[in-house]
């Protein structure tokens, strides 16, 4: 999707006063990136190159704090289910839990703000410590959810809020509930999330390794865009392999403000940094991303599809989707999906 220039690139943006910061703005210590050669036509890019990266996060990861006794009786009664496919909704595990003859009380369960998948393991409160016992003991190793089911008890010092408040900068995990739902939608809805592109195999050092190189990507990715206010930067894709002729898909940012977006991508889209050339424009919601969005609340994918931002129902082929993903038992929940032609919903 075209932006409008609302001004020559020939202006620094930074010099305006748009250096904004929804949380840390960089990560603690220097932040050290291969020596190359740096062309650009955008003057933004050239001061962040000229910048020598140190900057303090604002905050520091910390140790959790004791829980509390109620907490502690809390997770007596509650297990925690590992190894769940990244597809499985929360409504699918509440399922799975009920049709064995339990009582669910609540289900806590983030998701990945970006791709609106779980994080493969989820918190279930039962009625009783006597059903947490036997939970385990009935469900551990059966079969379900496309695989065997992995149910542990639950640890007493577990933090049931601890992932809703993680110290960790630009978090892209938000809770399975309307109000997380509803947080991962927004910036699409209001124009801040941009996707980035950049060229394989980006700053990375090739005989570094993948996580070496990850690192250092990523950092470079924050000293370009932090000046326009990062709320959330999603996992990466990886940039090992063969080298590229165009820049690829490497992550999506969410920014504080519309305004902000804008100016990333005004600032950096067709150009380069440190010899690397960059793409950026604003994300659309593919057909497998809005099957996601469905499957956990409909009125929102109808929400987005009303202002033209999600594909139609007509386009969201279950059959597509799945070969996107790992197969499981529960076919995707099919019945879940949003009606298509003669389909019901």
């Amino acid at each position: 999707m075209a932006l409008p220039r609302a001004y020559s690139l020939g202006r620094t943006i930074v010099s305006r006063g748009a250096i904004r910061a929804a949380g840390p703005a960089f990560l603690p210590g220097r932040i050290t990136v291969p020596t190359r050669s740096f062309i650009s036509k955008s003057p933004v890019l050239r001061d962040v190159a000229q910048n020598d990266g140190s900057r303090s996060s604002g905050s520091t990861p910390t140790s959790r704090a004791p829980v509390s006794e109620a907490v502690r009786k809390q997770n007596a009664c509650s297990v925690k289910l590992l190894k769940v496919p990244r597809r499985v909704a929360k409504g699918v595990i509440e399922e799975l839990f009920r049709d064995a003859g339990f009582d669910v009380v609540k289900i806590d369960m983030m998701i990945d703000r970006f791709r609106y998948e779980n994080n493969t393991h989820a918190s279930v409160q039962l009625a009783n410590e006597q059903q947490a016992q036997k939970a385990v003991q009935a469900l551990n190793g059966s079969k379900g959810l496309g695989g065997q089911i992995v149910v542990r008890a639950m640890d007493p010092e577990h933090a049931w809020d601890y992932a809703r408040n993680s110290p960790k900068p630009y978090s892209y995990l938000v809770p399975e509930d309307h109000a997380g739902l509803r947080s991962a939608v927004d910036p699409i809805v209001e124009g801040r999330r941009v996707r980035i592109s950049v060229k394989n195999p980006a700053w990375g050092k090739k005989d570094d390794s993948p996580a070496q190189r990850h690192n250092t990507d990523i950092k470079v990715i924050e000293r370009i865009y932090s000046p326009f206010g990062i709320e959330a930067i999603s996992r990466t894709s990886p940039q090992y392999g063969q080298k590229s002729f165009q820049p690829k898909y490497f992550c999506h940012i969410d920014f504080a403000t519309k305004k902000g977006a804008d100016e990333a991508i005004q600032a950096t889209n067709d150009t380069e940094f440190e010899g690397v050339p960059i793409k950026a424009r604003l994300t659309e919601v593919d057909p497998a991303k809005a099957y996601q969005i469905g499957r956990i609340e409909r009125a929102l994918l109808v929400e987005l599809q009303e202002k033209n931002l999600a594909p139609a129902d007509s386009e969201i082929d279950a059959d597509l989707v799945s070969k996107k993903t790992k197969k499981d038992a529960m076919k995707f929940d099919r019945s879940r999906l949003p009606a298509t032609g003669s389909e019901s919903a």
